[in-house]
Formats: structure tokens, C-alpha cells, sequence
């Protein structure tokens, strides 16, 4: 007669196959966890940007709100526009060019204002880009504000037009 033969449970893992599932496990949690450092810097630089595109908005809005220059009829002449402009400006620096990135551009007035310790470059069009002639009521002219870092870079740009009646 045959030997009878007991059948034996061979269920369950081998202590190779539970270290090799913890090593890809490890593996898998640092990748995962180097993604939150690059996570949070990103927020940081998210939120820096924020801020001084706000910073960039409340001075434009209190550099072309109410105070308009009247011409009385005479055409704005960039003399006028100038001192119009450093007057409301008050702290101003006129800048022969923004950088090597960004060179002088004719068509435009440029300025540095340094408020509060944040760097602004105002740059303002010498001729209006709506309401040109001597006909014409009011004259738009566009400004472009960036708010610089300290290495002169810019960080964030807005724009707005200067309001001049006739």
C-alpha cells in the first residue's frame, strides 16, 4: 500500500517577499515626500507674486485716480506731462534705462519711485494713445508700472492709462 500524503498549508509570505514589498514601499514614500518641500516653495513664490501684483494695483490706482491734469485746450506737451507726473509721483528718479534685459524705449517717460522700501519703475507714454488732437476732450495716456526686487528684476507688471482733459 501507498504512503498516504498530508497536505500542508503553504499560505502566507516568505520573509524575502515582506522585505522586498518594504523596499518598494520605502521607495515609493520618498518619492512622494520629496514632492511636499517643492510644494510649499512653489506656495511661497505663488503668494510673493500675489502680494506685489496687489502692491502694483494699489499704486496704479492711486497714481491715475482723481487728480487730472487740465490743459484748458492747449495740447499736453511733455514738459507739462512731466512735471504733472514727478508731482504726483513726489519721491522720483528719472532712469535712463531699466536694464540690459529691458532697453530705453523713446516713446516713453521712465521713473523709479522707492516707497516703502518696494522699488517701482513707472514708464509712461510721452503721446496719447486715445484722444489725440486738439478736438478731442480727453486724452489717455498709458502707463505701465512694475514693481522691481532689489536686483532690479522685474516681479510684477499692471497697467492703467493717465487721464488729461482738454
Amino acid at each position: 500500500m501507498g504512503k498516504a500524503y498530508k497536505k500542508i498549508n503553504h499560505a502566507g509570505l516568505t520573509l524575502i517577499e515582506v522585505l522586498a514589498a518594504l523596499v518598494i514601499l520605502g521607495i515609493v514614500f520618498i518619492g512622494i515626500m520629496s514632492v511636499f518641500p517643492q510644494m510649499s516653495a512653489f506656495n511661497g513664490k505663488t503668494e510673493s507674486k500675489l502680494d506685489t501684483m496687489n502692491l502694483a494695483r494699489q499704486e496704479m490706482s492711486t497714481f491715475t485716480k482723481d487728480d487730472v491734469l487740465y490743459t484748458r485746450g492747449f495740447p499736453v506737451e511733455t514738459d507739462a506731462l512731466k512735471l504733472f507726473i514727478e508731482d504726483k509721483l513726489k519721491i522720483v528718479f528719472p532712469t535712463e534705462s531699466i536694464s540690459e534685459e529691458e532697453p530705453f524705449d523713446d516713446d516713453y517717460l521712465d521713473y523709479k519711485l522707492v516707497k516703502e522700501g518696494t522699488n517701482y519703475h513707472y514708464q509712461i507714454l510721452k503721446n496719447p494713445d486715445i484722444g489725440s488732437g486738439f478736438a478731442a476732450e480727453i486724452s489717455l495716456y498709458r502707463v505701465i508700472l512694475s514693481v522691481r526686487s532689489e536686483s532690479n528684476t522685474p516681479v510684477s507688471k499692471t497697467y492703467g492709462y493717465l487721464e488729461i482733459k482738454n
